[in-house]
């Protein structure tokens, strides 16, 4: 038997289903609308544990760093890098700037500090420039600088960046570096990028060449020695303005050492 309403009651109760239909939609919107808003401050941390041979135990890295977009040009990051080798262990401190003046280029400047690094450079310095050239070629130019107790070490990288489409690119860089103002070295690397959708990303590189590494385990100064390293890193969201991030790298440091290594790490914006 069909109840009967009548009234008030039954406007109410007839117009019930188109009011809810109206929350719903408008609680949508209202979330779209967030997941839209522009997120200032972006904060990622990558864990990474390495594996050496030759009896030489592990090494455990932790990487953090903020960014803060104040405008459509300017970027300002830090960062809190803690590094352990063996029993010994340094803590990283680094400032960030970067400068968009327009869509086809950016500036950028950085320096990190080590107050009583056991073997990460006490002082570094980097600024380099990006130039969007066209669709398919951006150039880069980066210079850095390694302040060691022994000495500094000066590092200047060109690049260029090919996009195969918006979604597809391959950087290459060579490096050009001077040791303590007399010893040379060279390197070079490369790495694909590749962004899926919802937000996914793959990124396979590859180095070769000379590079300056501190081992505390076998001597206190800089060693110049010739290394090839593999890796492979993955983002994926989680959730909205949250992502997870997955890696692997294997280094061949000829004659010294390999090392295998993984990496596990979040993203997000605020």
């Amino acid at each position: 038997m069909a109840v009967r309403t009548s009234g008030r009651f039954g406007a109410l109760h007839g117009r019930l289903p188109i009011l809810l239909a109206c929350l719903v939609l408008q609680a949508g919107m209202a979330n779209a609308a967030e997941s839209a808003r522009p997120a200032p401050w972006a904060l990622s941390t990558l864990y990474t544990q390495s594996a050496l041979s030759q009896g030489r135990g592990s090494w455990g890295q932790f990487d953090n760093e903020l960014l803060y977009t104040a405008s459509p040009r300017w970027v300002f990051g830090g960062s809190v890098d803690v590094r352990r080798r063996y029993s010994a262990s340094d803590t990283l401190y680094g400032a960030s700037i970067s400068f968009l003046p327009n869509t086809a280029w950016e500036l950028h400047a950085s320096a990190k500090v080590a107050p009583n690094a056991d073997f990460s450079p006490r002082r570094s310095y980097a600024t380099g420039a990006e130039w969007r050239a066209s669709r398919r070629w951006s150039l880069l130019l980066d210079a850095r600088r390694f302040d060691f107790p022994g000495g500094s070490l000066r590092e200047l990288r060109p690049g260029v960046t090919f996009w195969f489409d918006d979604a597809t690119a391959l950087t290459t860089r060579y490096t050009d570096g001077r040791a303590f103002g007399s010893t040379g070295y060279h390197a070079y690397s490369m790495r694909l990028d590749h962004d899926f959708d919802a937000g996914r990303r793959l990124s396979i590189g590859y180095a070769h060449g000379i590079d300056p590494e501190q081992d505390p385990s076998v001597v206190p100064g800089v060693l110049l020695s010739e290394s090839d390293l593999l890796s492979a890193y993955y983002r994926f969201p989680l959730r909205a303005r949250l992502n997870l991030i997955v890696g692997a790298e294997y280094e061949d440091r000829h004659r010294a050492y390999t090392r295998t290594a993984a990496s596990l790490g979040l993203s997000m914006r605020f």
